[in-house]
């Protein structure tokens, strides 16, 4: 019985990963442009001028997402939560939630991701005049983020106020890497990690293995159709 329901659960996600896959078109064989547009009634049209890139894998951060739209709309909403604000991005992909984060005003938006989208990351800083306040450094999860630190030339990266990211609860073989470097930038403690994600089978699996270190800032809350938004904070021990 135990095995049935292991197997069943690996045959979802494989199914998942697979429907991850079936946005297609011109955003999969070539580089495209692509114009992001957040509505708000809170704030006039945030328009973003954004790069989609070639997705070659399922993991790929090359393409929008829907949860990384929701998580961008959510903080147009939500404008005051971000302004002022130190945020590291993680999967950061093409940037959409991190340059949002920037056009509203983030004091500064640091974009992470594989070293591979680095150009398509720097790409869509330069095109929306975001240089100022966004930068783009290269973080694979699981590294010793320290090393990071020597090449991005200062410390700012142990400081957020918020990490964020959209869509990366998918992969349940990657959730002690993901986990580790959360925790290696989440050395202090007023800092909040924010994290959209569709609903699948696989999200549980992270915040299980979160929850020794991390506290539910609310229960996560629905911020688009089936996108939800959880928010955790480092636990204190005294």
């Amino acid at each position: 019985m135990i095995h049935k329901t292991v197997n069943f659960h690996e045959l979802i996600i494989f199914f998942i990963i697979v429907l991850r896959l079936a946005p297609s078109g011109s955003a999969f064989s070539q580089p495209s442009r692509h114009y992001f547009v957040c509505h708000s009634h809170l704030k006039p049209e945030l328009n973003l001028d954004l790069f989609e890139g070639e997705a070659q894998s399922i993991d790929s951060g090359a393409l929008i997402w829907d949860a990384g739209s929701a998580l961008a709309e959510y903080l147009t909403d939500n404008a005051s939560e971000v302004s002022g604000k130190r945020i590291l991005e993680l999967g950061s992909g093409t940037g959409v939630v991190g340059l949002t984060a920037a056009s509203l005003g983030a004091t500064e938006v640091i974009l992470t991701d594989k070293p591979e989208l680095m150009t398509l990351l720097e790409q869509n800083i330069e095109a929306n005049g975001l240089a100022s306040n966004a930068r783009a450094m290269p973080l694979v999860w699981g590294d010793d983020v320290t090393t990071a630190l020597l090449h991005a030339g200062d410390d700012n990266l142990l400081r957020p106020d918020i990490v964020c990211g959209s869509d990366l609860l998918y992969a349940p073989d990657s959730f002690e890497f993901l986990l580790d470097t959360v925790l290696q930038v989440c050395q202090h403690v007023h800092t909040q990690v924010w994290l959209a994600y569709p609903t699948r089978f696989t999200e549980e699996i992270f915040f299980n293995q979160a929850i020794e270190y991390f506290d539910e800032l609310e229960p996560p809350r629905e911020i688009d159709s089936g996108i939800f938004l959880s928010r955790l904070q480092r636990r204190v021990y005294n």
